[in-house]
């Protein structure tokens, strides 16, 4: 996924892609799909286009997720989302991370939240990809972004109100040959 970067500290990492940016996913017909493919080892790429609206992907540094504010296409925050997935690794053409199915939605005022694609994890175990102490570790990575939202920590604060400057466009697709 091409993204522009909107901060790079020691700290943490901030990710932002518009709706219209062209990327690269597993085609697939449904997420369980995806989980069947990559179990099997049998996916092929598809460039698509971002169809939601504007995406800003927050990872404090060693966290093992992203948070989103996630944000209707009036750009009125509706919610955050918790990506659960393996701490950012840099590399010498970007980050690379491991998504891993499981994540955690919270209220915009962050007074509730709950699980979401618990079946997708399931999935995931029952193929193989997960194991029970992976699992276990995912569990307690959701468990750390629920810490956050619970104690509403200053990091929803800082990035409830961000936008992007009105100049950037869709970052270009990534060339990786």
């Amino acid at each position: 996924m091409p993204a522009r970067v909107v901060i790079d500290t020691d700290d943490m990492v901030a990710l932002w892609w518009s709706a219209g940016t062209r990327y690269q996913r597993p085609r697939h017909w449904s997420r369980l799909d995806i989980l069947d493919q990559l179990a099997s080892r049998s996916w092929e790429l598809e460039e698509t286009e971002w169809w939601g609206g504007d995406a800003l992907m927050v990872m404090p540094a060693g966290a093992p997720f992203a948070i989103w504010p996630y944000r209707n296409v009036d750009g009125d925050l509706i919610g955050w989302y918790c990506n659960l997935q393996a701490p950012l690794v840099r590399t010498d053409f970007g980050f690379v991370t491991d998504d891993w199915t499981l994540d955690v939605v919270a209220s915009p005022d962050l007074s509730g939240w709950m699980w979401k694609d618990e079946d997708e994890l399931a999935e995931g175990k029952r193929l193989g990809l997960y194991s029970p102490d992976h699992v276990s570790a995912i569990r307690a990575a959701g468990a750390e972004a629920v810490a956050l939202i619970e104690a509403r920590d200053p990091i929803f604060e800082r990035w409830a109100e961000w936008r992007p400057d009105p100049a950037w466009g869709p970052p270009p697709p990534l060339d990786l040959d």
